[in-house]
């Protein structure tokens, strides 16, 4: 089922919304209301049309504002109001044919007011959203099967249906056919029941020790997963699991057709295929000569959506989310890069609370048994720490991410 919650730092509400009202004017992705509706079926019906607007863009329905776009509030005790989790059982009462949209109810103070706003953030695999099973009666049902969505401002109406044209463009979005082939192949990935097991169709894979995938609705789409004899050394992020007792390093490809789109290296302790997070340096502002490795990964890249595909796929073994939740605590994952670049400098003015983050960590770590036998004695030791320090980032992540949030509502 859909995600009950939406990332909030993502979302610094207040400007969006405000740029929104100020405009005196309704969009493909955002809606006027005066108030919550009392009638469930035009809540749904609202939010699907926005949920299929044509952009896919993250869309609103915002409570409170006049028909000439002047601001009228939500009082506390508003008839029909719902939170977020009110919401959520309400869509999932509702019959759909795959999933409904995530959302999130959000109240924001305007001036001496209050507005409440429903966030509706649309997923490209899973438009255009429709339900299976009629619901409501008479004229305000809201039809199995029927693709709703918004032209301008409008939504089209429960007897009708999209326009062929825009219908076209969401199944479009939902199949991937307007992306380029490695973005598509990040999109396939987050369905694994969708990937079968086959055999390398590269002769240097061939070797016995490649695990080869297609996918059965697009063949040209497969990706391997080879093993590295060569590599032969522990990073920090292995002591997410006690299955490690050796690196254990694997080399995986894309290939769309016989093309290779990307090459990713990871590693696996048999159960959960982690590929190898992005290396970045730290300097200490009081001595720049000092570096500081760790690791990151990005929303929407190719290295999430291959973890998560092992974290999902039907044939898992029980260990893997207790990995992917230990792998989540010590790896940050970024927006993208400029929020990695703007988050460094800002830790070049937080070092101080980087370093009682860090000090702070009481987490234990499972040593590998290889340590024993191959490496330094204050390999481990060194390890340990780097695993400190990068969970010290994920933490003052959230704290970085908090401050900008409230910069932006101000």
């Amino acid at each position: 089922m859909a995600s009950e919650s939406i990332n909030k730092a993502k979302y610094p509400l207040l400007p969006t919304i405000k740029e929104l009202i100020t405009s005196k004017k309704e969009g493909a992705y955002w809606d006027f209301k005066r108030a919550w509706p009392t009638c469930t079926e035009d809540l749904i019906h609202d939010i699907i049309c926005l949920a299929n607007n044509p952009d896919s863009q993250t869309a609103y329905l915002i409570f409170g504002i006049n028909d000439d776009c002047s601001i009228e509030g939500i009082s506390e005790e508003a008839e029909g109001r719902k939170n977020t989790q009110q919401l959520i059982d309400t869509l999932h009462h509702v019959i759909w044919a795959d999933t409904y949209p995530r959302v999130e109810v959000r109240t924001i103070e305007y001036g001496e007011k209050r507005v409440d706003v429903i966030i509706i953030e649309p997923e490209d695999i899973a438009i255009p959203y429709y339900l299976l099973k009629d619901f409501g009666r008479g004229k305000q049902t809201i039809r199995a099967g029927a693709i709703y969505s918004r032209s301008q401002d409008v939504n089209t109406a429960k007897t009708e249906t999209a326009t062929s044209l825009t219908t076209e463009r969401l199944w479009r979005k939902r199949f991937g056919l307007d992306k380029t082939p490695l973005e598509r192949m990040k999109q396939m990935l987050s369905k694994p029941d969708n990937w079968e097991i086959t055999q390398p169709t590269q002769p240097y894979e061939n070797d016995g020790s490649t695990h080869c995938y297609y996918h059965k609705d697009f063949p040209e789409f497969t990706f391997t997963i080879s093993f590295d004899k060569d590599k032969y050394i522990y990073d920090y992020f292995m002591l997410v699991t006690p299955f490690f007792d050796k690196p254990n390093w694997w080399t995986t490809r894309f290939y769309y057709h016989q093309t290779m789109l990307n090459e990713i290296i990871g590693a696996t302790p048999d159960h959960l295929y982690i590929p190898a997070p992005e290396i970045n340096i730290l300097n200490e502002p009081r001595n720049t000569s000092k570096e500081y490795f760790y690791g990151c990964y990005y929303q929407n890249s190719i290295e999430l959506s291959l973890l998560t595909f092992g974290l999902n796929k039907p044939n898992r073994r029980g260990y893997e989310s207790s990995e992917y939740d230990i792998l989540m605590q010590i790896i940050p994952v970024f927006s993208n890069n400029s929020e990695k670049r703007e988050f460094e400098n800002w830790l070049q003015s937080n070092w101080t609370l980087l370093e009682q983050q860090w000090q702070n960590q009481t987490v234990t770590y499972t040593k590998p048994i290889a340590f024993n036998k191959t490496y330094s004695e204050n390999f481990e030791e060194r390890l340990t720490s780097q695993a400190k320090m990068s969970a010290a980032l994920v933490k003052l992540l959230h704290k970085f991410r908090w401050q900008i949030s409230k910069i932006s509502e101000q």
